[in-house]
């Protein structure tokens, strides 16, 4: 079993942020959570009032990956913002970014699955 790894929170969190600067992509951190051990939600936004919802965690292998925190497609932007705020009602340690993503262009670094 290959573990990646463990880089804190805040680092990861700073690196996507760099990552959407770099792409001309915009993003914003909508809550900052614990600097070492957080998770992290990121709200793909397609301003059509559709979002996509992705946590970071580890595959089998160790690995990090996204997973489609609500199932495969869109969802209404009402509906992830419900299930963030509830999120964060149970864990303030939580990290929230959202990317405004028009085109569709923004792919994390490492594999959603």
């Amino acid at each position: 079993m290959f573990l990646e790894p463990k880089i804190k929170s805040e680092i990861r969190v700073k690196a996507l942020i760099k990552q959407c600067d770099i792409e001309m992509i915009p993003v914003v951190l909508l809550h900052r959570g614990d600097i070492d051990a957080g998770a992290v939600l990121l709200k793909i936004n397609l301003m059509d009032g559709q979002c996509i919802l992705l946590s970071q965690t580890r595959d089998i292998s160790g690995k990090l990956v996204w997973m489609r925190t609500l199932g495969e497609g869109h969802f209404m932007e009402s509906k992830v913002d419900e299930y963030i705020k509830h999120q964060l009602n149970i864990d303030q340690d939580l990290w929230v970014l959202e990317i405004e993503d028009r085109k569709g262009l923004y792919t994390p670094t490492e594999p959603v699955i």
